[in-house]
């Protein structure tokens, strides 16, 4: 297949072709806004870098009709082409200095998407691509999509010029023209409501159940029940918003759990003896394998699904950081030590099967999977009621399962461990907001990890050990990861082996950064793009010290502040947030500049500066004075950044005054001071 083939309607387009065609492609009424979010354009920027090396990579499709004057309709691929448009505008102002050799850029004049009925969308991605986020931009989702870009693009783990010749060469979207006549509008619903294919992790799942079963021989009845007993544990696993424990009946849950809920199996054999009364099916082959009408189906199912009144109290209030694809990966990575598994879904049945030499031992992997999840479900944080971080397992009450909180024992009431909860909570959340995308929660591998070799044959866990090691697992990732010249960086792979403490020597780190930091420009001093672990981290830091009154009464003298940032810490929660604030405005509406004090050769980029807050927020007022800003975050009913609270606790910030200067120096050296501790 030749790079730019066009058959039947169907065009394979590449990138530089896709952009410098003399064409226009326009987005209709009908359409919805540009709605992607970092988890969408993470995937996207993915793929993208994952197909470095292949001959040919398909993005996906960009369904048109042709209206006339060389223009398209999109119908579908509309999210897709309007990311690759953000794209183009962040490697043209923010790495056209890399691209002097490349030929993308250069060969790119003007982006040929525009939006029918939304001529801010239209104006906002023509200033993207003409001077980036130096103008204002109306459509905060397009402005958060180029930051979201920039700091992918920025990060040390993702090759930048691996990208660049993925996305010249590899990359190709088929342009789909439907018709002459074709009703759009149905069209485009049919599009929208189209059926779900079979997933991986499915076919994955029917894969390694045929295993118990030898090729050419009649299956024998505990065969079979060993594919009943995996199929049950698989199942009880797959629903990521549910805990695993409801997946059981109350039968089977008392005798593999115990009543405490506190016991594992061993073993595959040791589950399946367990579960073998009343497994196996007594019915013959000829009345099992019997047809039934569609009428008889219906009428008398088979299986039923569980009905949310049947369920334990609280069972289905949970949303999971992870989805079931990328759990198994982690569940392989803890079976595989030595191997070097990838957590990408895409590569799901790759890892599982087609690039393994030695098959995966379904039964051990079963025992691996229920007890990884089990760990997960009491000591991994899940969103409640789609608002609140919750970490909550149950116990068994008189009549149903109670939830309470994971840590400490559950004998006692659960509010006398609530302090050392809410610590997990916090520390869990900050990793997970700082590493949103699926394939890069390295953080949840060490817990993972460190549950597995903690935990042997009952669930309990020491909360204070564990609170301990979190916090160790940020420093690894602050000091091992960011703070260093590239070459005494250590991979995330080597950062959450659980002893891999023995080998990062933390302190020495701690005491040279907190030189290095003043002096150099990376990693704090650059602005929107310093990672958001680090605001992060800083903002846990903060959130803890700020619990005691005396440690805020040295660093402030009025009694009110420390009473606004004391209940600020107590208010704040960890949220996604993707968007680096200069507190005082690179491009000011004023026209006043950032007055540099002494030791701030990085001006408004320095980290005293620096805030991380929703782009939501940030598009509103990113050119407004801190006066300004500090008058509308003090109206605000919640807490997005406690560095920006200590920002807002000073009078004047970043004018020639002197105490504005010393108030800028004072909380640089504050901040970083913390971020060492």
């Amino acid at each position: 297949m030749t790079s730019n083939r066009e058959y039947n309607g169907i065009a394979e387009l590449t990138l530089p072709r896709l952009f410098t065609e003399p064409y226009q492609y326009i987005i209709p009424l009908y359409q919805r806004n540009y709605a992607w979010e970092e988890t969408e354009i993470g995937q996207l920027l993915r793929d993208i870098l994952d197909s470095s090396g292949k001959s040919n990579y398909y993005l996906g499709s960009l369904v048109v009709s042709e209206r006339c004057n060389g223009k398209f309709e999109v119908i579908d691929g509309q999210q897709r082409f309007t990311t690759l448009c953000i794209l183009l505008a962040v490697l043209k102002n923010e790495f056209k200095p890399c691209l002097v050799d490349k030929c993308l850029i250069n060969t790119i004049s003007t982006l040929n998407l525009y939006f029918e009925s939304r001529p801010s969308s239209s104006e906002c991605l023509k200033n993207l691509f003409s001077s980036g986020l130096t103008h204002e931009c109306a459509e905060p989702s397009m402005k958060t999509a180029y930051l979201i870009i920039k700091s992918f693009l920025s990060a040390d783990e993702n090759d930048f010029d691996d990208f660049i010749a993925s996305l010249v060469q590899t990359v190709k979207l088929l342009r789909v023209d439907v018709p002459k006549g074709t009703d759009l509008n149905h069209y485009f619903e049919v599009m929208n409501n189209r059926g779900e294919q079979l997933e991986k992790h499915e076919i994955l799942k029917a894969t390694l159940m045929a295993s118990f079963i030898k090729a050419d021989t009649e299956p024998s009845n505990y065969q079979k029940h060993q594919q009943h007993c995996f199929a049950m544990i698989w199942d009880a696993c797959a629903n990521m918003n549910r805990y695993a424990i409801n997946g059981f009946c109350k039968t089977d849950r008392d005798k593999v759990f115990s009543e405490s809920l506190n016991n594992y199996p061993d073993s595959f054999a040791q589950i399946c003896n367990q579960l073998q009364t009343d497994t196996v099916s007594t019915t013959s082959s000829s009345e099992s394998d019997k047809a039934r009408s569609l009428r008889n189906i219906i009428s008398e199912p088979k299986y039923h699904k569980e009905s949310a009144k049947n369920l334990p109290k609280g069972a289905q209030r949970f949303a999971s950081v992870i989805n079931f694809p990328n759990f198994l990966l982690h569940v392989l990575r803890l079976q595989c030590p030595d191997e070097d598994i990838k957590l990408d879904d895409k590569q799901l049945l790759q890892q599982f099967i087609n690039e393994r030499k030695t098959p995966i031992d379904a039964g051990i992997f079963a025992i691996n999977l229920l007890k990884s999840r089990l760990l997960f479900d009491r000591y991994v944080i899940k969103r409640e009621h789609d608002k609140d971080w919750t970490l909550k397992t149950f116990k068994n009450g008189k009549s149903s399962l109670t939830p309470v909180n994971s840590l400490g024992t559950h004998e006692l009431d659960e509010s006398e461990d609530s302090s050392l909860n809410t610590q997990v909570i916090m520390l869990q959340s900050m990793f997970h907001v700082s590493y949103p995308a699926q394939a890069y929660k390295h953080w949840l591998g060490a817990v993972l990890d460190y549950l597995n070799q903690n935990i042997k044959t009952k669930i309990v866990l020491d909360g204070s050990q564990f609170a301990n090691y979190l916090e160790l697992l940020s420093d690894r990732f602050f000091f091992g990861r960011m703070s260093r010249d590239k070459e005494h960086r250590k991979s995330y792979e080597e950062l959450v082996k659980y002893n891999a403490a023995v080998t990062l020597p933390i302190d020495t780190y701690r005491k040279e950064f907190s030189i290095y930091s003043l002096e150099n420009k990376q990693p704090l001093h650059n602005g929107t793009d310093v990672h958001n672990f680090i605001f992060n981290r800083l903002d846990y830091l903060l959130w803890k010290k700020a619990g005691s009154k005396a440690w805020l009464e040295k660093q402030f003298t009025e009694q009110y502040t420390v009473k606004t940032i004391a209940k600020a810490a107590n208010e704040f929660k960890f949220t996604f947030r993707s968007s680096v604030e200069h507190y005082f405005p690179q491009h000011p509406i004023s026209g006043d500049k950032f007055a540099t004090p002494e030791g701030f050769p990085h001006g408004v980029d320095s980290f005293a500066n620096l805030c991380l807050i929703s782009g939501s927020k940030n598009s509103k007022l990113s050119n407004h004075l801190p006066n300004s800003k500090k008058e509308f975050y003090q109206k605000s009913d919640s807490t997005e950044s406690l560095k920006q609270m200590f920002m807002m606790s000073y009078d004047c910030w970043g004018n020639e005054s002197k105490e504005a200067l010393s108030n800028v120096k004072k909380h640089q050296e504050m901040m970083i001071g913390v971020l060492c501790s």
